[in-house]
């Protein structure tokens, strides 16, 4: 068996083959030391930049963000909005017997401009009571029966309208 050479298709093959690497090279590494301004004085639009060197940024773009995906919000929260005159601190709570609540979800007082968390899905309630009091602990504002209430919802109680509003 005598070796005569390299035939042509061998040479396509291996061309071929250093092109593939050299694409490959070019979508996970931005060439060294080109700026994304040069790249677009080259002809390259962003959105090839964006596509074959995703870490070449515009010059003070700072680094790239990776997207990341919302937190599934367990339970709910709730704040006050517009309360009356002289409301100091306010509680919510509510009661269901179909759904165990055993002896009821309850915010503890909570100043005016705190909001309650609320930890676990409140499974659709409609018993939602939101109160408030004064200095002396007088009842300015009881409103009952809001709802209802959903898992994962951040809820705005508007005390002047006494609506429960997300």
């Amino acid at each position: 068996m005598s070796n005569k050479g390299v035939g042509p298709g061998v040479i396509l093959l291996v061309l071929a083959g250093l092109w593939f690497l050299s694409r490959r090279e070019a979508a996970e590494a931005a060439p060294a030391g080109v700026t994304y301004e040069e790249m677009i004085a080259q002809g390259w639009t962003p959105e090839e930049l964006a596509k074959h060197y995703p870490d070449l940024k515009p010059v003070g773009a700072g680094p790239a963000e990776e997207e990341e995906e919302p937190e599934a919000v367990a339970g709910f929260s709730l704040r006050i909005v517009n309360a009356p005159a002289g409301a100091a601190k306010w509680n919510a709570n509510f009661a269901e017997k179909s759904f165990g609540y055993d002896p009821m979800a309850d915010s503890g007082w909570l100043s005016m401009d705190e909001a309650w968390e609320y930890p676990s899905d409140p499974l659709g309630v409609t018993t939602l009571r939101i109160w408030m009091v004064d200095a002396e602990n007088n009842i300015v504002l009881d409103a009952r029966n809001g709802g209802p209430v959903l898992d994962g919802v951040s809820y705005v109680f508007d005390a002047s309208t006494q609506t429960l509003q997300e």
